[in-house]
């Protein structure tokens, strides 16, 4: 039986398997879904479908796809980030707490221009603290940090 909400994977898994670095049998065992017009969730691909009653949710929010080149959601860049290998940026604690603030980092010009433009998974030590956005052009080397509010850290809190 075929579901109206499965979506053909490859065509967003593959930016994102290559833009981070991930292994090329990463997400065989998953699927995608779409549910409602904005987001596409990732389940397990035994995972039992059903067509009525028509479920509410299925499976992680993974993927926005209504923006101009789609975003991991918070949940999926929390479980992708350990297995990222590319498009990283690691992040001292000041620079860390800061993009837990939900403030711009600047980083190393010349890493900066390996990476390139577009979404970077954000590192403190091991640790995921999530997605960020890396400029280039006028603002080339800034992250912005897409902590979601929240998540954020207060002025004074810290990560130590």
């Amino acid at each position: 039986m075929t579901h109206k909400w499965l979506v053909e994977k490859e065509e967003w898994v593959g930016p994102i398997r290559e833009r981070f670095g991930l292994p090329v049998d990463f997400f065989d065992d998953f699927v995608l879904l779409q549910l409602g017009s904005k987001t596409l969730n990732i389940a397990n691909s035994d995972i039992m479908l059903i067509e009525k009653p028509e479920p509410a949710s299925i499976g992680m929010p993974f993927l926005h796809i209504k923006m101009a080149s789609p975003k991991l959601t918070s949940a999926a860049a929390m479980w992708l980030g350990p297995h990222c290998t590319r498009s990283v940026v690691k992040l001292n604690t000041e620079e860390a707490n800061a993009f837990l603030r939900r403030e711009t980092n600047v980083i190393d010009l010349q890493h900066a221009q390996e990476i390139g433009r577009g979404y970077v998974m954000v590192r403190h030590g091991q640790d995921v603290l999530g997605l960020g956005f890396l400029w280039d052009g006028a603002r080339a080397g800034e992250v912005e940090s897409f902590v979601p509010r929240a998540w954020a850290i207060g002025e004074d809190a810290s990560i130590v």
